[in-house]
């Protein structure tokens, strides 16, 4: 290696071949800082910028050459010292969105996928703070300790992150404690690796500093199980991206673009790192952190614009949409957070395309009746009717309280129950019964007249039958066919007609003539006492066996 003096700038080193051949300048201005003066070339053994055009004038007007070097040299340190501080500061910036991620993730922890997603978003921290720190450091040591930061996230974030993806496609089943546990060996194999890296170099086979930027920056020749550690993880991002894509196809509209938001945020990252691990992209830093930052910015959107985090997992979301009754979420501010398709169909105003963040103002301003009952406070009436003018049907509805894990309120749910069936089931019952009770009405009517008109009659029949039973009692020792110890048949009969003019006699109602029912019990005339046969028809009469066991003349 070449060294020419320069009493204004120290010693300056001219490198050989690098990157396609080209000669590069590193100057050492004070011992300690490295600054790159573009492409150089030799001009009567004296080193000058070529991409300054100004030096250039003024070293050809000039006896002193390396002056005008010394200058140049001198704004190329400024430019690229100041490169590595925008560089961490834009990486401190990502950390500090992945933060508030973090922070959101915490607050929905009662949530499984919350959980995993936090996780998956604090390991990028790590990654992303660790090499902003890593790009300010001087010395060797230091970028060893801040590379020991990054990997406390780098093993782990893509299995956080394939996690996420199951529970959000709802796939959950197949995490188990085992499934975990195995999908967690290569990445504590990867971490140990990266630790114990300096006692057998198989993840990285040398770690060296490179000045060529203008800072120092660390070159790595990498190992074979470094390449176990990306073959693992761009096995898992595959199989979540291939996961994520048949989610998006097989979802609904209005969860189409949640999915999209959850694509872009995964695979920025994942694809950034792709490119520098490929060098499709030449550069002389690693741009995967840089990826998480585009990665936040779209996770921020979704969550503050959509409520990402909100979403139920596939199989749920199948479940909200083919309820048959109406759900529509709302936030504290009444603004709409989601909806089924039983809601879309019933409560006009409410699309698709621009119901969700929609005030329920807005949205139900063709229903003042239902945004009345949504300001009261749940629990004064569990269900309501509510009637729908427009289409002539009714609905129960609920209103109640959505509750956090603290069991602070976090929002409303309105559960709109189609009841038009039920209702026009009962107007009709009630109808029925008004009918009911006019002909019961007509019909006591009716019976009463009846009963005034047969009263007369009956009085004239009762008299008769006590005569009869006079004449019965003279006859005495009862008739032919009566046995010792039996009833003379004459008495029973002159009992049954007493009972029948008793009966017809007294007002008539349930328990009157109407509701009795009666059987004929055939006996012979002859069977009656002599005395009263002259009173008799020819032939023969009946007897009338009531259902209470008694027995009674019939006509």
């Amino acid at each position: 290696m070449e060294q020419a003096t320069n009493k204004n700038i120290g010693v300056i080193k001219r490198t050989g071949a690098y990157r396609k051949g080209r000669d590069r300048l590193l100057v050492n201005a004070k011992g300690d800082s490295y600054v790159e003066i573009c492409h150089l070339s030799v001009i009567e053994g004296v080193y000058t910028g070529k991409a300054d055009s100004a030096a250039n004038l003024c070293r050809r007007r000039t006896a002193h050459p390396e002056r005008i070097f010394s200058l140049s040299a001198a704004r190329g340190a400024s430019l690229f010292m100041n490169f590595n501080l925008y560089l961490s500061a834009l990486l401190i910036a990502s950390t500090g969105g992945s933060a508030v991620v973090v922070y959101l993730c915490w607050k929905r922890r009662e949530l499984p996928i919350a959980l995993s997603y936090g996780l998956c978003i604090l390991s990028t921290a790590f990654y992303t703070f660790g090499y902003a720190s890593e790009l300010v450091s001087t010395s060797l040591d230091t970028i060893r300790f801040w590379l020991r930061i990054e990997y406390i996230g780098i093993p782990f974030g893509t299995v956080f992150w394939f996690i996420m993806v199951l529970q959000y496609t709802g796939r959950q089943a197949y995490i188990r404690k085992w499934s975990v546990v195995a999908a967690m060996v290569i990445p504590v194999m990867t971490f140990i690796a990266h630790n114990t890296n300096e006692w057998h170099h198989l993840f990285y086979r040398s770690l060296t500093l490179d000045y060529s930027e203008g800072f120092p920056l660390a070159r790595i020749v990498r190992g074979p199980l470094y390449y176990v550690h990306v073959v693992y993880a761009y096995a898992l991002i595959l199989v979540g991206v291939v996961l994520l894509f048949r989610m998006y196809f097989k979802s609904a509209p209005a969860m189409k673009k949640h999915v999209v938001l959850m694509l872009i945020g995964s695979l920025a990252p994942y694809s950034s790192t792709l490119v520098y691990l490929s060098e499709a992209l030449p550069t002389p830093f690693d741009i995967s952190p840089f990826g998480f930052f585009l990665s936040n910015i779209f996770f921020l959107f979704g969550i503050y614009q959509f409520n990402l985090l909100r979403l139920a997992p596939m199989a749920l979301q199948k479940v909200f949409e083919s309820m048959q009754d109406a759900v529509v979420l709302l936030d504290l501010e009444h603004n709409i957070t989601g909806f089924n398709q039983a809601a879309g169909r019933t409560i006009q105003g409410l699309s698709r395309k621009k119901g969700i963040g929609q005030p329920a103002s807005v949205a139900f301003a063709s229903n003042p009746e239902l945004l009345r009952r949504i300001d009261r406070m749940p629990g004064t009436e569990d269900n309501e009717l509510l009637r729908d003018e427009a289409a002539g049907r009714y609905y129960s509805l609920q209103v109640s309280f959505i509750a956090d894990f603290r069991s602070r309120p976090a929002g409303k749910m309105l559960l709109l129950r189609d009841v038009t069936d039920a209702v026009r089931s009962e107007e009709q019952l009630i109808e029925n019964a008004r009918q009911l009770r006019e002909l019961n009405a007509f019909k006591d009517q009716m019976f009463n007249v009846v009963a005034h008109d047969i009263r007369d009659p009956m009085a004239v029949l009762l008299n008769l039958t006590e005569l009869l039973e006079e004449e019965a009692s003279v006859c005495g020792g009862g008739s032919r066919g009566d046995r010792a110890g039996d009833e003379p048949a004459g008495a029973q009969h002159l009992r049954a007609g007493r009972e029948l003019a008793r009966m017809v006699s007294q007002p008539t109602g349930r328990h009157g003539v109407r509701a009795d029912r009666a059987e004929p019990l055939p006996f012979r005339a002859a069977e009656c006492p002599a005395s009263a046969r002259p009173q008799r028809r020819q032939g023969h009469s009946d007897y009338i066996r009531h259902r209470s066991g008694r027995d009674r003349i019939r006509g």
